[in-house]
C-alpha cells in the first residue's frame, strides 16, 4: 500500500502539497470556522452577537467539506496518473 504513495516528480508533489494544505484548511474550517473567516480578514462576530438570517459561518462550516473531498480527489488523482505514467514492464500488479 505505502509503496503506490511514492512521489516520484514536481507534479506529484504539488499535487500531495496541495491535497495536504486541502485536507487541513478542511479541517480547521469544520473545527474552527471562526479561524477561518480571521485568517481571510474577515470581522470575526461572536455567534450570539448574529442577527437571524446569517449564515457565514454555515458556508465557513459547508465549504471545507468541499476541501476535505477535493484533498482526497487530488490524492485519488496522483496515484492514478502514477499508474498511467508507470510503464508496465515496471509495474508490480
Amino acid at each position: 500500500m505505502l509503496s503506490r504513495l511514492k512521489i516520484r516528480d514536481l507534479s506529484g508533489w504539488t499535487m500531495a502539497i496541495f491535497g495536504a494544505l486541502a485536507f487541513a484548511l478542511g479541517l480547521i474550517g469544520i473545527l474552527f470556522p471562526e479561524l477561518i473567516l480571521s485568517l481571510l480578514g474577515f470581522p470575526v462576530i461572536p455567534r450570539a452577537e448574529r442577527v437571524a438570517g446569517d449564515y457565514t459561518l454555515v458556508f465557513v462550516i459547508a465549504s471545507p467539506k468541499s476541501r476535505l473531498r477535493l484533498a482526497q480527489t487530488s490524492q485519488k488523482a496522483n496515484s492514478k496518473m502514477d499508474r498511467a505514467l508507470t510503464p508496465t514492464a515496471s509495474r508490480k500488479n
